[in-house]
């Protein structure tokens, strides 16, 4: 849409200021957002962005782990210090002594 708008202007001059476009933005920053949306929109990410998701996915998969571990009695939480929690292994049960 704003490329269509820009082309239309430029038709109609022979030049023209990037400041009578954008007003008070800088061109730079303007046309930096206009690419990252443009960006975004199909689908790509900054790099900052991609390590964040695949740091949260491993931290998922941590925590999946944690739990399938306490389910099946392999580790039992014992208590939280602070934000942390605590874990301990525990002897697993066995049925009837095998």
């Amino acid at each position: 849409m704003i490329i269509k708008n820009i082309l239309s202007i430029l038709r109609k001059i022979d030049k023209i200021d990037t400041s009578d476009l954008f007003g008070h933005y800088s061109s730079k920053y303007v046309w930096k957002r206009m690419f990252e949306r443009e960006a975004r929109q199909r689908g790509w990410k900054p790099k900052k962005e991609i390590i964040e998701e695949q740091e949260q996915k491993e931290l998922q998969k941590f925590y999946r782990i944690l739990s399938f571990l306490n389910k099946g009695g392999y580790i039992q939480k014992i208590g939280k210090d602070g934000k942390k929690s605590i874990w301990k292994q525990t002897q697993k049960k066995t049925k009837e002594g095998n």
